[in-house]
C-alpha cells in the first residue's frame, strides 16, 4: 500500500501527521487542548469526523478521499502499534456503524480501514430506518395521535 505523506504513521506522531496532511484544522485541533498536547482521539473523533460529516453531506469527493486516505495509511500502519488500531477501531469503527450518507463514503474506504473497523456495508443505513420506524410507532405517539395531540403519518 503506498503511503501519502509519512513513511509510517504511529499513535505518537498521528496528530502531527494529522496537522501535516490537513492543517486548515490545526487550529481547531489545538484549540480542543489549550496547552496541552493534542490528543489522538480529540483530534479524530472532536475534528476530523465533523469535518467527514460537512463533506458528505455536501458530497465534497475530494475532502472525502483525503479523509479515507489518512485513514487507511492509520489502518496499514496499524498492523505495528496497537494504539493506532484502537484510535481508528473506536472512533471511525463506531461511528461507522451509524453515520448518515453511508452510500457516499463506503466506494471510498480502504481495504485495511473495513477490515479494522469490522465495516458491514449497509449498516448504519439500516440502524438510522431502524431508529426512525421506531420511533414513528413508539407507545408515546400512538397515544399522542389518539388523543390528537400528534399528527398521523
Amino acid at each position: 500500500m503506498k503511503r501519502r505523506y509519512s513513511a509510517e504513521v504511529t499513535y505518537a506522531t498521528s496528530v502531527s501527521d494529522l496537522v501535516q496532511r490537513f492543517p486548515k484544522y490545526q487550529e481547531e485541533i489545538r484549540g480542543y487542548m489549550d496547552d496541552d498536547e493534542p490528543l489522538p482521539f480529540i483530534a479524530l473523533g472532536c475534528v476530523i469526523i465533523p469535518h467527514l460529516e460537512e463533506a458528505l453531506r455536501e458530497a465534497d469527493l475530494k475532502v472525502i478521499l483525503s479523509f479515507c486516505a489518512y485513514f487507511e495509511d492509520i489502518a496499514v500502519s496499524s498492523a505495528s502499534d496497537s494504539d493506532l488500531e484502537n484510535l481508528l477501531g473506536i472512533e471511525v469503527g463506531e461511528w461507522l456503524g451509524f453515520m448518515e450518507n453511508e452510500d457516499r463514503l463506503s466506494p471510498w474506504l480502504g481495504p485495511e480501514t473495513k477490515r479494522l473497523c469490522r465495516y458491514v456495508p449497509g449498516l448504519a443505513t439500516q440502524r438510522r430506518e431502524h431508529k426512525a420506524n421506531a420511533a414513528a410507532s413508539s407507545f408515546l405517539r400512538r397515544i399522542g395521535v389518539r388523543l390528537g395531540l400528534v399528527q398521523a403519518k
